[in-house]
């Protein structure tokens, strides 16, 4: 598993590098001179540059806001924006993503610190 770890790793330096359009980081905000983050469309592009990169790593699956709710393991429902994983395999979770806006952490300690222990 660590090796695959390393080559996830590896795919999503080259996901972000392939990302150097600043649309994908900062939304024009209409009426305003403000530029705006935006976490989904940051997200939406990460997902499809992965996948390109990625390509079929079996046998893992690359996954999206996948909904816990209804899963067994978790008492509350969670919705990680990515888990890189084996389907139907608690084992074999590699990666599991939850993405912030750099400023996260000073805006809202809080909700940096729920959103680790939902990783954990």
């Amino acid at each position: 598993m660590e090796e695959d770890f390393n080559q996830f790793i590896k795919c999503l330096k080259v996901a972000s590098k392939n990302m150097a359009d600043a649309s994908y980081f900062q939304i024009d905000n209409t009426g305003s001179e403000e530029l705006i983050y935006r976490e989904r469309v940051y997200c939406y592009e990460l997902y499809h540059q992965l996948r390109c990169v990625l390509g079929e790593y079996r046998p893992y699956k690359l996954q999206g806001e996948m909904d816990k709710s209804s899963h067994t393991e978790f008492a509350k429902p969670h919705k990680p924006d990515f888990i890189f994983h084996v389907p139907r395999n608690m084992q074999q979770n590699l990666v599991v993503v939850e993405v912030k806006k750099s400023d996260a952490v000073n805006n809202n300690l809080d909700d940096f610190k729920k959103d680790i222990n939902k990783l954990k």
